[in-house]
């Protein structure tokens, strides 16, 4: 009798390579005083044309709105943000993975000066780095943070330069073993 080996495999488990979170920002809006509080939604995609090449790399997503906890010199001070750009995660310890990003995108901003109501909103394309890590809490649970520093060139003629930490959780729809 002779027996030869599977050369296919029996099932194959199609996973989506996308991961979703949320949760808290705490920033300095580098206009008026105190830091502000505000939510981040993000999606990072990693497609296979990318992680075969570079692994730990992927295209990266984020929302942000601080209007949370404003300062009383600046009442009406609130950002919003859309970037998007890439971010890149190094598989160096068992459950955390240290990472690293670079977006660019669309930032609003509201603001009251010297109680100047003829100019009170400006929006541009601002860019954005940031630095932090995941930990693994459970199978596809991730606990998230990191710093960031946002560039909002030309504005106010010094440019603003908002910063501060976001803390979340993230889903990750790939399997366990599978991500990077």
């Amino acid at each position: 009798m002779k027996s030869e080996a599977q050369v296919v495999p029996s099932a194959k488990q199609d996973v989506l390579p996308f991961e979703a979170g949320g949760g808290l920002s705490v920033f300095n809006p580098d206009i008026g005083s105190g830091q502000m509080l505000g939510y981040t939604i993000w999606g990072d995609y990693s497609p296979a044309f990318l992680t075969n090449r570079v692994h730990g790399l992927a295209i990266e997503a984020q929302f942000k709105d601080i209007s949370l906890h404003r300062s009383s010199s600046q009442t009406n001070v609130g950002e919003e943000s859309f970037l998007g750009g890439a971010n890149y995660a190094w598989h160096h310890f068992r459950n955390f993975y240290p990472m690293g990003s670079a977006k660019v995108g669309y930032g609003s901003l509201n603001f009251l000066i010297n109680n100047d109501y003829s100019y009170t909103h400006d929006s541009r394309s601002i860019y954005s780095f940031s630095g932090g890590g995941q930990y693994r809490l459970w199978e596809s649970v991730w606990a998230h943070a990191d710093y960031e520093h946002q560039v909002w060139p030309g504005l106010f003629t010094t440019g603003l330069h908002p910063r501060g930490f976001r803390f979340g959780v993230a889903y990750d729809f790939r399997l366990p073993q599978q991500r990077f």
